[in-house]
């Protein structure tokens, strides 16, 4: 569901849930997604605090698929750590 979000697949205002980090001079890839700062415990267990870590940790390859069949074939090969 991220990746439909980032990429406009959804019919949902981006800026609802995610920012993106926008700086070329950070490490990862360009869709890179930044940390909001929470003062509420129940606002970490949102999806859209739960999914940063493990979106910007997949490589730049994996997130610019240019399908979602193709996102999730590349995303199975990976080994991802069980978060």
């Amino acid at each position: 569901m991220c990746y439909k979000i980032v990429r406009g697949m959804v019919d949902v205002n981006l800026s609802d849930f995610f920012t993106l980090s926008g700086s070329s001079i950070t490490r990862g890839h360009c869709y890179k997604i930044s940390f909001y700062h929470c003062r509420v415990n129940a606002r970490l267990n949102f999806f859209s605090n739960r999914v940063i870590a493990v979106w910007n940790s997949l490589p730049e390859t994996v997130v610019t698929a240019p399908t979602v069949d193709i996102f999730k074939s590349l995303l199975m090969k990976l080994e991802l750590p069980i978060v």
